[in-house]
């Protein structure tokens, strides 16, 4: 938690925010916020982390800073405009969270489900899921191709798909999937399309 002037100058600092960022609490009197910002979040401070009375009393942003080691920490950063007889005209008081940890799993997620969908076109496979409790399939895109449906990004229902299966291939699924459910055990089952 900081306290901030209209200009962006450190007022006072708590000790968590002196543990994000690596600096002393005397330090930071002798700073603003745009020195803890990375370069290109520096243009965006009035608009982004110092609401303005064009815009609103409040603003939440995540950014990346920079500590004193120069390590990259990703924050998220809320501010509201205080008003006090002693304070500065403008004050602003500021909630900075650290979120780099769940920044870094996020970003490996993406970039595996990224893989994934590499893996899944090259090989054209389709990954499904069937929750039978409301018979909704839900489809990765590649899926949603091969089997010749709307690339909705939404789930399908269980018998659409159904209908998309070779006849001829439909009595044994079922017979699969009804000794998978009555044994718990995992479906493997392959069948054909129709075009």
């Amino acid at each position: 938690i900081a306290l901030l002037d209209g200009e962006g100058r450190w007022l006072e600092v708590n000790r968590r925010l002196c543990a994000i960022l690596g600096y002393e609490p005397a330090e930071f009197a002798e700073m603003r916020v745009q020195d803890v910002l990375t370069r290109d979040r520096q243009a965006h401070l009035d608009t982004d982390f110092l609401p303005t009375a064009e815009n609103t009393d409040q603003s939440a942003v995540e950014s990346q800073c920079q500590r004193k080691d120069g390590q990259i920490v990703w924050v998220r950063i809320t501010t509201a405009r205080i008003t006090s007889n002693s304070l500065p005209t403008v004050s602003f008081i500021a909630i900075i969270d650290d979120f780099s940890d769940r920044h870094r799993v996020e970003l490996a997620l993406r970039e595996s489900e990224a893989r994934l969908r590499m893996a899944e076109t090259a090989a054209g496979l389709g990954i499904w899921e069937w929750t039978l409790a409301d018979n909704r399939i839900y489809c990765t895109p590649e899926c949603e191709r091969l089997f010749g449906l709307a690339a909705t990004g939404l789930p399908h229902d269980g018998d659409e798909l159904r209908t998309r299966v070779v006849v001829d291939d439909l009595p044994d699924i079922d017979r699969q999937l009804h000794a998978a459910l009555r044994h718990g055990a995992p479906l493997s089952s392959a069948f054909r399309v129709r075009d």
